[in-house]
């Protein structure tokens, strides 16, 4: 297609193939991402660990390739989650009680700011991933991209490990929000279908 072909001619190359790589696969859950600039592309392939326990799990993976190494923590001052990540690396899992997370990633070991995170929202029984992606100085600028790896039950709302009459009300509050935990049918609204499907 249209991209496709694009994103071939910017790399200076005929063959479709941007990425080739070999991976021996074993029985487990995977990540794969494509990171560093478009000439170095490369795949970054991580196991996930996706144990669900009642409280949330999460990893931060460093996928920006001109941003310095960082430390990952809560905002405005707070404790350092994952500490002195490098492009490629990923912090590993750590567990933290259920809640909505304004973080930031700080150049390691200083207390400058790089990139803000807010509203980070994690529940339990539910494993996360942030990825910080794009550049530093250049386009697409530094962002955190949010990815939910795994969940006891989408009808979980409050991420208690059951789906109850307080995942209802959990729906109800957060009733036209941009919560994607509520949006139980994945459709991208929370509305009536979120509820009935609970």
């Amino acid at each position: 297609d249209m991209v496709e072909q694009r994103l071939h001619r910017l790399a200076g190359q005929d063959d479709p193939v941007l990425i080739g790589a070999e991976l021996p696969l074993a029985a487990a859950d995977y990540s794969v991402l494509a990171i560093d600039r478009l000439a170095a592309i490369a795949p970054l392939v991580l196991v996930d660990d996706n144990t669900l326990t009642g409280s949330a799990r999460i990893r931060f993976i460093h996928a920006s390739p001109d941003a310095p190494p960082v430390d990952i923590a809560v905002a405005n001052g707070g404790p350092v989650l994952f500490s002195d990540v490098s492009f490629g690396e990923s912090g590993g899992y750590i567990e933290v009680p259920a809640g909505v997370y304004d973080l930031e990633a700080r150049v390691a070991g200083t207390p400058i700011v790089a990139l803000d995170v807010p509203g980070v929202n994690v529940t339990g029984f539910r494993s996360f991933t942030v990825i910080a992606t794009g550049f530093l100085k250049g386009f697409p600028a530094l962002s955190a991209l949010p990815v939910l790896d795994s969940e006891r039950c989408a009808t979980d709302v409050v991420g208690d490990g059951r789906t109850a009459v307080s995942d209802i009300l959990a729906a109800i509050d957060k009733w036209n929000t941009s919560d994607p935990w509520a949006d139980v049918t994945r459709d991208g609204v929370v509305n009536v279908h979120d509820i009935m499907l609970l």
